[in-house]
């Protein structure tokens, strides 16, 4: 099947946070609506479809993150694994980019003195 869930509606959404819940990656608990909330983006399609048509009539909590155009992106989102892996790259290319500056700024104030005096310059030149 294709890895796409579609577009979700939700009626009401509740406003309860994720991370004052208690539970896993995939499954919480909210102690406000007293039910179960899945994290539809930790499950494959597959297994979210079954879960929606499981629960298919009667009343389920979901937490998801919909795309742009209102479809659903799932574990196995290709659209999302890319983004994924281009957020990962950005972080880790500013951390580099980061630790190179900090080093740099380290290295002038711990031998900025030395570097002055090597290079004849006076403390306002550097």
């Amino acid at each position: 099947m294709s890895p796409e869930l579609g577009v979700l509606k939700i009626a009401s959404p509740c406003r309860e946070k994720w991370s004052k819940m208690i539970g896993d990656d995939r499954v919480r608990f909210c102690g406000r609506c007293q039910l179960k909330v899945y994290d539809l983006t930790q499950m494959d399609a597959d297994d979210a479809r079954a879960l929606l048509k499981r629960y298919e009539g009667k009343r389920l909590c979901v937490r998801f993150y919909a795309r742009r155009d209102g479809r659903v992106m799932t574990r196995d989102c290709r659209d999302g694994a890319r983004l994924a892996a281009r957020l990962n790259r950005v972080i880790a290319a500013g951390g580099v980019v980061a630790f190179v500056v900090l080093a740099f700024l380290s290295l002038v104030t711990l031998f900025g003195d030395h570097i002055r005096r090597y290079f004849g310059m006076s403390a306002g030149g550097l």
